[in-house]
């Protein structure tokens, strides 16, 4: 039986976590950590307590090189935040200067951030979740952020940690509290070049998000039915295996947009 939330959230470590969130149908609407990179979740919860105070100040960020040895995104530059230490991949349109493009970045991200607490504000049941094949943390920390974030929010919230432990295949499961489950498990692979994957262990880590789902209202889980019917009836009708398949893909697509109303 799946565990159901009306919100979730991913809060890092990179952007793994929301590739989960979004496989698994669980990320409806973007955080304002989705595809923020390298910083221990320890900093992150100062910053989530601290309602991300001074997060997009343009006088701490500054241009990175890309590496070579891995894949990187063509269309954007790469920028890192001094003072959190967030580094910034997918925001910044490639080969135009940061005064011009900084201003569009900055009213996303607080856009982003107001959400993020409309939404654990509003909803009633929401989930946090921390996926890691880097930094390992302690119990003892998630209580205490855990504790702090709800007294702060007002109400009970739930975490969901799931971080990388060496050969470990066989999940370990530990409920640190009534309100946090962390999971231990082998989360990383390889590439041909020997670097991690950006997912790491799909089949693996696919498990622990398949145990959670978004809870969908129902006058909009009985339109997706029948969206979904319509779909698979069209398709039959399309002769050209290529053409179906990209159709397909694009009213799934569509249709999601329409069902989860996910929201930038």
């Amino acid at each position: 039986m799946q565990n159901k939330y009306d919100i979730v959230y991913s809060i890092g470590h990179d952007c793994a976590c929301s590739m989960y969130l979004n496989k698994h149908r669980l990320r409806v609407v973007s955080g304002p950590l989705d595809w923020l990179t390298s910083v221990p979740a320890h900093m992150r919860f100062d910053m989530i307590l601290n309602d991300f105070d001074g997060f997009m100040d343009i006088r701490d960020f500054e241009f990175v090189e890309k590496d070579s040895n891995i894949i990187n995104d063509d269309k954007c530059d790469y920028y890192k935040n001094r003072r959190t230490g967030l580094y910034f991949y997918h925001d910044f349109v490639a080969g135009v200067p940061l005064k011009k493009s900084f201003d569009a970045v900055a009213e996303k991200y607080q856009r982003r951030i107001n959400r993020f607490y409309e939404n654990i504000r509003d909803k009633q049941n929401v989930l946090l979740v921390w996926f890691s094949h880097y930094h390992d943390t302690t119990n003892e920390q998630w209580m205490k952020f855990a504790n702090d974030f709800c007294n702060k929010m007002g109400k009970n919230i739930d975490f969901l940690v799931i971080q990388h432990m060496e050969n470990q295949y066989t999940p370990i499961k530990t409920i640190i509290a009534p309100n946090i489950v962390r999971y231990d498990l082998h989360t990383t692979e390889k590439d041909e070049r020997g670097n991690n994957t950006t997912v790491g262990n799909e089949k693996l880590c696919d498990t622990i998000f398949s145990q959670y789902a978004l809870r969908v209202p129902r006058n909009r889980r009985l339109k997706y039915l029948w969206k979904k019917g319509l779909l698979n009836g069209v398709c039959k009708f399309v002769p050209l295996h290529d053409v179906r398949h990209a159709w397909r893909n694009k009213l799934k697509r569509d249709i999601d947009e329409l069902i989860y109303n996910r929201r930038d």
